[in-house]
């Protein structure tokens, strides 16, 4: 018994599968969100830090969380966008 991995219409079930998402991408309402990426970069401290931070501003309301999804290097991923509150702006 050949494995599935064996025939010859993988590539034919890859595009099927293509064809039928209806996903995309799903991206945040307007201006102002970043990544956790981006936001550790402007961090002036570290990679811990200031995901800690983070989530507790998410807890406390003062940062909205967005989770939604983003096509990086041609696949579509899950990512989470932050942004600062309205009301907490400097």
């Amino acid at each position: 018994m050949a494995r599935s991995g064996d025939t010859d219409d993988t590539l034919g079930w890859a595009n099927v599968l293509r064809e039928l998402d209806t996903t995309g991408e799903n991206l945040p309402p307007g201006d102002g969100w970043r990544t956790m990426k981006e936001i550790v970069k402007a961090s002036p401290w570290g990679d811990n830090k200031t995901r800690n931070i983070v989530s507790a501003g998410v807890r406390e309301g003062h940062i909205k969380m967005f989770q939604g999804h983003a096509s990086i290097s041609g696949r579509l991923v899950r990512q989470v966008w932050y942004q600062q509150n309205p009301t907490d702006e400097n």
